[in-house]
This record gives structure tokens, C-alpha cells and sequence, in this order.
């Protein structure tokens, strides 16, 4: 009697089993398109088996032990480190995008052409100096290439602006996702107490970790119950405790603006990224190595300090690199311009004014916009004096010269292929006094300087690199991550028709156990009412 209720306890836990196979097929089948989802499955063992006598040990059936999922902690790390790459290429190359949008070289309308028609219209006035439509265009093409300069120049402070703005979002959302993450741990951990696999929260979690990785490089350790510990890849600083309840190390955030007025620093931050959160801080402390848009950790126990602890992010990884490097290569850029600009303009002011000549008007052809800061890209222009009357455009060598004297204009016009120290802009100035010669209007050139217009194509030269490397880094990247993803997919992914022969082998395996089932209980029947009993 005992044996026909053993093997019918067998065919009712086969059934069970299978049963339980089937729901998680049909899962697994349900989100075959789930984003981030693992393929789950059912793990099985034989039950305690009993032992007889004389025989041997008999089998009682099977059990389950778990349900897992299928997931490659190596190959999770490292598609996250390859995304963190493919993050920093992606911001890189939108910016620079844009860069090369504002340049816009080769082009009619770029600043190389622009500069062209301003030396060429000084050649032009060497010829007819006593022609005041010559005097006009000379003094409208300068203004033209001020203008394009200024332009160029509110163009690429809007690049950094919109950079800063968007380091801002992304640390925005990687403190979200970081928040999510630690929801999640909660819930992982409590169910883990209870003795469960929460197969689908881990998922979760997991989808949300992929994403972090993309903003900044990370790496994670799972605790004994299940909670994951986020650290910076790069620095090790703690961004979210294992445990719930604990603030972590440093939360990400990005430096707004900086300023300092010799004695202290002040600069902004939006708390977490959040627009709606921005304060300002003073401190005599030396922040001379932080700059706009950089990206520091900050604890969170004092926000409320001035300032609060923190330390600067020495990443290279991720969307916020990617975005910390943008601004930094454009604000080189905007620093090779301004230093295009202010040695052109030291150039033709030093022979157009030439304090040590008899020469008609002695102003200079160039100032600042308000006429009396220093000339930079951001604020040159023509002298207004000029703009109001060109026949203050010098162009002899004396006064006393006579009228179609252009002597003076043609030294300005060949300024255009001298070599000159433009990288050394803070001693430009000092160069040009040693090395002009008012007698004739010259100043001296040198083996190991740069002509202007080369200066400027050199710009030109390094910004298409740069785009171009990071295009290339981007397509390198996105080919590799793909490749990656795909594997992972391979082993954590769903095969419908893996599922759907399952589900037929699992059909015919639920039916031979209940057939079983059935014949233990036509053999109860007749064993109780053949027998009378």
C-alpha cells in the first residue's frame, strides 16, 4: 500500500516540477523583449530516496531547488567598460560636431576666408592709398573679420555653456540612477533574508547599472545578501553603500562656474544636478586645479559646509569625460584664437600708430569694444575714430609723405607671411618692441614662429582631428560593444525557439506523469474494490 502512494507522490511531484517549468518558459517567453531581461531557469535535484533492505535505495521523486537566471558577471564588466568608453566617444564627438559647425571650414564664408580678404584689401590700399573706397574696404573687411571672430568666439562659450548644462543632466541622472539602484538593494536584500532569488529585481538592477556605466566608469561588488557597492572605477571613491541605510562616500556633481578674485574662489554648484538646487561658494581655499564643468564628488554629510568636502574626479571614462574633455579642447581653442587675435592686432596697431614716426593720426586700428580693456576674439574691433572717418587709416610712412605714399599699408599687408611668436602671446608684445624697426615699418621675423594665416589653419587642422578621433573612437567602440551585447544576449537572452521545444518536451513530460498518475490510481481502485476492502 505504501508503495503505490510512494510512486504516486513521484508522478505528483514530476507533475509539479514540470508544471513549474512551464510558468517559467511562459516567462521567459513574456519578455523575450524586456530590456535587461535573463533568461530564467529551473534548477532540480532527486528528493531524499528511500532505502530498502537487502535492495538498495529507492528514488521519491524530484524537487526543486531554485530558479535562477543566466548571466555572465564577466561579461557584465565588461560590457560596462566598454560602454563607459563608448560613452566618452558619443559626448566627444556631439560636441565636436558642433565645433566644426562654428569653423565652418572650408567654407566662403569662414574666418580664413575672411582674414584672406582683410590682408588682401591692405594690399589693395598699398596701390591707391589716396583712394577712400580702398580706405572703406580695408576698414569694412576688418570689421567683417572682428565681427566673425566675436561670433566665432559667443559660439563656442554657448558650446561650453550647453556642455556644462548637459554634465550637469547626466550627473542628474546618474545620482537617479544610483537612488534607483539603492531601492533595489533594499528589496534584493529583504527577499534574500527570506530565502528567495529575485531573479527580476536583480535584472532590473542590472539594466540600471548598464546605463550608469555609460555616464561614468564603474565598478561593483555584490555582499553575502545580495546588495550591490558602486565605487568609481577610477578614483575608488564609495557612490552607493551595500548597505540601504548608508550615505555614500561622494555623490557625483558637476562645477558650474569658478571665479577668482586673488584671494578667494567662488563657484557654483547644482546640488546632485539638480537646476532647481544651485548654490554659490566662497573659500580661500587653492582651487586652482578645479575648472567649469569638472566633475567632483562631493559628501554628502556637508553640503552645508563653504564649501563642502569634496574631491575632483580624475575620470577618463564615460559620458562625463567625454564632456569634461569637450570643454577643454574648446577652450583651447578659444585660447589659440584669442591668441591669433590679440598678436594680429598688436601687428598692425604697433605700424599703424608707430609711436616713434612723424605720421598723420598715431591711433590705433584695433581696440577693445569698450576702448579701454585689453584686446581679445571676445571683444576686438575696429577703432570707432576710423570707422567714423577712414581717412585716419594710415597708410604712408610720413605726414609729410605724399598722397599715393602707401609704403606704411604695404607693411601691414605683409605682416600676413611673416613668422611670428603667436604662441607666446604674454610676450608678444615685448617681442614686437625689440624687434621693430620704425624706418621701415617692419618687424623682424623669426625662424621659429608662425605665419597668421598658418596659425589659423593649424586650428583648423587640429579640430578635424580631433573630430575625426573621436568619430573614430565612437564607431570603434559602438562595434565592439555591439559584439559584446550580442554575446551576452547569446547566453542571457531569450530563444523563442529554444522556449517553444521546451514547452513541447515539457507538454509530453507533464502527460507521462499524469498517465502515471492515472494508472497508480486505477491501480488503487482495483486494489481497494477488487479486494473488497
Amino acid at each position: 500500500m505504501s508503495g503505490l502512494f510512494n510512486s504516486f507522490n513521484i508522478a505528483r511531484t514530476g507533475m509539479y516540477t514540470t508544471q513549474t517549468k512551464i510558468n517559467v518558459a511562459s516567462h521567459n517567453i513574456a519578455n523575450a523583449a524586456t530590456d535587461g531581461y535573463s533568461r530564467q531557469n529551473v534548477n532540480v535535484s532527486t528528493t531524499i530516496p528511500n532505502t530498502l533492505p537487502g535492495i538498495g535505495q529507492m528514488g521519491t521523486g524530484v524537487e526543486i531547488d531554485s530558479i535562477t537566471r543566466t548571466r555572465d558577471i564577466y561579461l557584465d564588466n565588461q560590457v560596462r567598460y566598454e560602454s563607459s568608453l563608448s560613452g566618452k566617444f558619443e559626448s566627444t564627438t556631439t560636441v565636436m560636431e558642433q565645433v566644426e559647425i562654428v569653423f565652418l571650414e572650408p567654407s566662403d564664408t569662414g574666418l580664413n576666408t575672411v582674414m584672406n580678404e582683410m590682408w588682401t584689401s591692405w594690399q589693395e590700399l598699398s596701390k591707391t592709398p589716396e583712394n577712400s573706397n580702398t580706405r572703406t574696404l580695408v576698414t569694412q573687411n576688418a570689421l567683417t573679420f572682428t565681427d566673425n571672430v566675436n561670433h566665432m568666439m559667443d559660439q563656442l562659450d554657448t558650446i561650453v555653456e550647453d556642455a556644462v548644462s548637459l554634465s550637469e543632466s547626466k550627473a542628474y541622472d546618474a545620482n537617479s540612477l544610483l537612488n534607483q539602484v539603492n531601492d533595489l538593494n533594499d528589496q534584493i536584500y529583504r527577499t534574500k533574508l527570506r530565502g528567495l532569488e529575485p531573479n527580476d529585481l536583480m535584472d532590473q538592477r542590472d539594466l540600471l547599472l548598464d546605463k550608469l556605466s555609460s555616464i561614468i566608469d564603474i565598478d561593483t561588488k555584490l555582499s553575502q545578501f545580495g546588495s550591490v557597492e558602486v565605487t568609481s572605477a577610477e578614483t575608488g571613491v564609495v557612490l552607493l553603500s551595500d548597505n540601504p541605510q548608508e550615505l555614500p562616500e561622494g555623490q557625483i556633481n558637476i562645477i558650474r562656474d569658478i571665479q577668482f578674485d586673488g584671494s578667494n574662489y567662488t563657484f557654483t554648484m547644482a546640488k546632485n544636478g539638480d537646476v532647481n538646487d544651485v548654490s554659490t561658494y566662497s573659500t580661500t581655499i587653492d582651487m586652482s586645479d578645479y575648472a567649469e564643468g569638472d566633475v567632483v564628488f562631493v559628501d554628502p554629510m556637508t553640503w552645508e559646509d563653504n564649501p563642502p568636502v569634496m574631491v575632483k574626479a580624475e575620470i577618463t571614462q564615460g559620458q562625463l569625460a567625454g564632456q569634461m574633455q569637450s570643454i577643454d579642447l574648446v577652450q583651447k581653442y578659444e585660447e589659440q584664437i584669442d591668441k591669433l587675435v590679440q598678436s594680429l592686432a598688436m601687428s598692425i596697431n604697433t605700424i599703424h600708430r608707430d609711436d616713434g614716426a612723424d605720421v598723420n593720426g598715431g591711433i590705433d586700428f584695433f581696440t577693445a569694444k569698450d576702448g579701454v580693456s585689453s584686446i581679445t576674439a571676445r571683444n576686438i574691433t575696429v577703432n570707432q575714430a576710423i570707422v567714423d572717418d577712414v581717412s585716419l587709416v594710415n597708410t604712408g610712412a610720413l605726414a609729410s609723405s605724399p598722397e599715393g605714399d602707401g609704403s606704411r599699408a604695404l607693411a601691414i599687408a605683409q605682416l600676413r607671411n611673416g613668422m611670428y611668436p603667436i604662441n607666446d602671446i604674454d610676450s608678444f608684445q615685448s617681442y614686437i618692441d625689440a624687434n621693430y624697426d620704425p624706418a621701415t615699418m617692419t618687424i623682424a621675423p623669426t625662424t621659429s614662429g608662425t605665419a597668421f594665416d598658418s596659425y589659423y589653419k593649424d586650428i583648423i587642422a587640429k579640430v578635424g582631428i580631433d573630430a575625426q578621433g573621436a568619430q573614430r573612437g565612437l564607431e570603434n567602440q559602438n562595434n565592439l560593444l555591439l559584439q559584446l551585447t550580442q554575446r551576452r544576449e547569446s547566453i542571457s537572452g531569450v530563444s523563442i525557439d529554444e522556449e517553444v521545444a521546451n514547452l513541447v518536451q515539457l507538454q509530453t513530460a507533464y502527460q507521462a506523469n499524469a498517465k502515471v498518475m492515472s494508472t497508480i490510481t486505477m491501480m488503487l481502485d482495483t486494489l481497494i474494490n477488487g479486494m473488497g476492502l
